[in-house]
């Protein structure tokens, strides 16, 4: 005998109970589609204002590459590599700086 689901003295409570609900839940779809209708100062047609995505898009570009003897004298002249494990550290024992850079401006 084949599998048909709701048939049967059974499933008549399971149907009863679907049918209640898609009667609750109608109405309410009626509503909020009626809420849905616009207010404020775009409810009289007026267009909204366009922006471009790519409007301030920066294209990548090769980064400058410098000669290795003088960003090892730099890194020298700076305090060398513990300067920078400092900063690091710093930097995450303060985990919400106030403004995010994201590296730009920094060599």
């Amino acid at each position: 005998m084949p599998f048909t689901p709701f048939r049967g003295r059974r499933s008549r409570p399971i149907r009863c109970a679907l049918l209640g609900l898609l009667g609750l839940m109608l109405p309410l779809a009626w509503s909020s589609a009626d809420a849905a209708e616009p207010e404020g100062a775009n409810a009289k047609g007026d267009p909204l204002p366009y922006t471009a995505v790519f409007e301030h898009y920066k294209p990548w570009s090769e980064p400058e590459i410098a000669p290795w003897p003088a960003v090892n004298d730099t890194v020298r002249t700076v305090g060398g590599w513990r300067t920078y494990a400092r900063e690091a550290m710093e930097a995450s024992q303060n985990p919400h700086p106030d403004t995010h850079s994201h590296g730009e401006g920094k060599p």
